[in-house]
């Protein structure tokens, strides 16, 4: 067994990645602070049965946008592994770009078919279009940053979007506009108006270049890809098949009060997902041999990390739930704990 002190000792010994992690934690903690206080917002001016409809929305969301959201992956390991390499990153982004844009036009022709599926009306598939466009943007813009190892780009990139999408919901809500399909709307667009603004001062760098273009790569950009969307489907009916069974199995069930009890526990995820983030051009580096190792030590310090976390949330988590969404937000004691080991 790895003593605790040394295996501090090793993690420490790698500076580059606790530098680039701390920058990514203190990018995703103060956005995914911005977007939880999004969900608290929209929890607070709409009914509970309304911010019910925006949860179960964003479920049909993370279904329709698994190509999008996904087909950017790798990009930035594969920038950050030929850096200094300006001819290969150039020939790399323009065929990834093509797979990005064909898993665009084939999310936007199952859309309609998705929205009906999931019972969404004309203005929810609105909707589900704007978070199509906003996850490319998001996703794209972050893989190209990562990549060339700007990560604070990254994490600022992050808390603009979440920034305007809470300040445009609550100026929203002060000119009497409460819809949840407007919120959910706003969630999407706020990151392709962050986008723009991100492309004055740091512009992700990307560039189309039709000479450039080779379908043999393109095939092969989508062979790597396809584990990393098999990956994300299967993830997305983890997180989102819940809220799902609940609306068509019962419909009469508080779906608000449970998607607010699941909002307050994703938090547990925070810490990991700031390090995964980092480790990735990290890895892209290390050689095969030294990958083994370093990912057990990564695991046992995410596990010194969950237990704790998960301990606390079962402990004060119910309290915390009211004070933070209002009395109106209550679920059972059992509910609580079976989204709490959920997490973990």
């Amino acid at each position: 067994m790895i003593h605790p002190r040394r295996l501090l000792e090793r993690t420490s010994a790698d500076r580059v990645l606790l530098r680039s992690s701390a920058i990514v934690f203190a990018g995703e903690v103060t956005a995914r602070l911005l977007g939880f206080l999004f969900s608290v917002a929209a929890a607070r001016l709409l009914t509970p049965s309304g911010y019910g409809q925006i949860a179960y929305a964003l479920a049909a969301v993370a279904i329709v946008t698994v190509l999008t959201n996904n087909a950017p992956q790798g990009l930035g390991r594969f920038l950050a592994r030929h850096h200094g390499d300006a001819p290969t990153q150039a020939t790399y982004t323009t065929n990834w770009l093509i797979v990005i844009g064909l898993m665009l036009a084939t999310s936007l022709v199952l859309v309609i078919p998705a929205a009906t599926w999931a019972g969404l009306g004309g203005a929810m598939t609105a909707g589900l279009i704007a978070n199509l466009l906003g996850t490319v943007a998001f996703q794209t813009y972050r893989e190209a940053q990562k990549g060339f190892g700007r990560f604070w780009a990254t994490s600022f990139f992050w808390i603009l979007a979440n920034s305007l999408q809470l300040v445009a919901i609550v100026i929203a809500a002060m000119l009497g506009f409460r819809s949840p399909a407007l919120f959910l709307t706003i969630y999407g667009l706020s990151s392709v108006v962050a986008l723009g603004l991100m492309s004055i001062k740091a512009p992700a760098a990307l560039r189309f270049s039709r000479r450039l273009v080779a379908w043999r790569q393109v095939a092969a950009i989508a062979r790597f890809v396809w584990p990393v969307i098999l990956t994300g489907i299967f993830y997305t009916v983890w997180l989102g098949a819940d809220l799902i069974l609940l609306r068509h199995l019962l419909p009469h069930a508080p779906i608000g009060n449970y998607a607010a009890a699941r909002t307050l526990i994703l938090g547990l995820s925070l810490p990991l997902s700031a390090i995964n983030f980092a480790l990735g051009p990290r890895m892209a580096r290390m050689a095969e041999s030294a990958v083994r190792p370093y990912i057990l030590n990564l695991v046992l310090l995410a596990a010194a990390i969950v237990v704790p976390l998960s301990a606390g949330a079962i402990l004060v988590g119910q309290p915390l739930l009211a004070l933070t969404f209002g009395d109106r937000y209550a679920v059972d004691s059992d509910v609580f704990l079976i989204l709490v080991l959920g997490q973990a």
